[in-house]
């Protein structure tokens, strides 16, 4: 299964968006990803996980940099300017000049292998998860309460990196419930006193949640409580192993993903960025039968995967409302290495996009490694 997974005068860096935005005008003409790039700068730090590979990388890039008399790097799952810059600045330490001879800004698997040998680079899936967690802003120790924010008010509790719901689709019950299963110890620990409640919420109906909530939503110190508790959880392997598996189930995003590659003229025939185009739609959208029904119709006539991407994106794009631009941005990022914007699309993309594929290394060169 996925991994989702010091001592210097100097501060820390931090991860910051690089200071040379994407040239927007350009991007459509730009290369796909070398076979060996796994990250690039881009105009936003690449989101992984603190509990992932890169995380594990950026540790391990921490050290040898202390262990040669530098500034330690802030382990936080991203890849932006100061990890690249960090990689620079190793670059000029006995033994690793080896790191000189690589793309500016990039991180390609030879270097991953210098720095941390250790380590397995995430492959093909893992960086399409990160380049949603860049756009979705969350982690497995993130929950979210939404009863106050309006238009939203029945999804009642947001947690972790694919935005698992109380409400809708009841997919944090589904989780908790998988975790309970196997290791009630863990919600004893994290909850406390408030685990029977968290218990009883197994049993509640995504329509129900709401309702449910609000009680523990209105006292602050217990809203406080079930925050802090799946934070504690989140943090714990077998809980992120249970997240993901049940995520990729029938009856989350598992089933989206199925209906979604019906889409493909060659279902055997997807490339990485189909995958992570995919996972991404599955992930921020409803995928309903109509949906699926009128892209299929759109997409008949494209001649590339990114056309193709570009035309199943337009209609999911079409009754969306005030959250259209939004959705518009991050399509951008996975057809802007092989197909035009139209105005509207470069807007939206310059707005809420501002990374593509090729930033995590994902091409159409190169076939999906899982088919739904």
């Amino acid at each position: 299964m996925i991994a989702w997974l010091v001592a210097c005068a100097a501060p820390p860096q931090q991860e910051v968006p690089s200071p040379a935005p994407i040239a927007i005008d350009d991007a459509d003409d730009a290369d796909d990803a070398p076979a060996d790039v796994l990250f690039r700068v881009s105009d936003r730090a690449i989101r992984g996980s603190r509990f992932g590979p890169l995380a594990d990388f950026q540790l391990r890039l921490s050290n040898a940099l202390v262990d040669c008399g530098r500034a330690e790097l802030v382990v936080d799952g991203m890849f932006g300017a100061a990890t690249a810059d960090a990689l620079a600045e190793l670059a000029t330490c006995p033994g690793y000049e080896v790191l000189a001879d690589r793309e500016p800004g990039a991180l390609d698997a030879a270097a991953w292998e210098v720095v941390a040998p250790d380590v397995l680079a995430p492959d093909a899936l893992e960086r399409a998860l990160a380049l949603t967690l860049t756009f979705e802003g969350t982690d497995y120790d993130r929950a979210e309460w939404n009863l106050a924010t309006p238009g939203d008010e029945s999804s009642a509790l947001t947690w972790g990196p694919f935005g698992a719901t109380a409400g809708w689709g009841g997919e944090v019950q589904q989780v908790l419930a998988a975790v309970d299963a196997t290791r009630p110890d863990l919600v004893d620990r994290a909850f406390g006193r408030e685990s029977r409640a968290v218990r009883r919420l197994i049993d509640v109906s995504g329509r129900d949640a709401a309702e449910y909530l609000r009680p523990v939503f209105a006292e602050p110190r217990r809203r406080v409580v079930w925050a802090d508790g799946f934070a504690a959880l989140g943090a714990d392997p077998s809980v992120r192993e249970a997240y993901l598996d049940t995520a990729l189930s029938d009856d989350w995003l598992g089933g989206s993903l199925a209906r979604l590659w019906t889409l493909l003229p060659d279902p055997a025939a997807a490339t990485e960025v189909d995958l992570a185009f995919f996972v991404d739609l599955a992930v921020h959208v409803s995928v309903t039968d109509d949906r699926i029904a009128a892209a299929r119709a759109a997409a008949a006539d494209a001649t590339s995967p990114a056309e193709r991407r570009q035309a199943i994106g337009r209609v999911f794009v079409a009754d969306l409302g005030r959250w259209a631009p939004h959705r518009e941005g991050r399509d951008g990022a996975y057809v802007i290495d092989g197909a035009s914007l139209s105005e509207g699309e470069r807007a939206s993309f310059k707005r809420f996009g501002r990374v593509r594929a090729s930033d995590v290394g994902l091409s159409d060169d190169r076939p999906s490694p899982v088919v739904f």
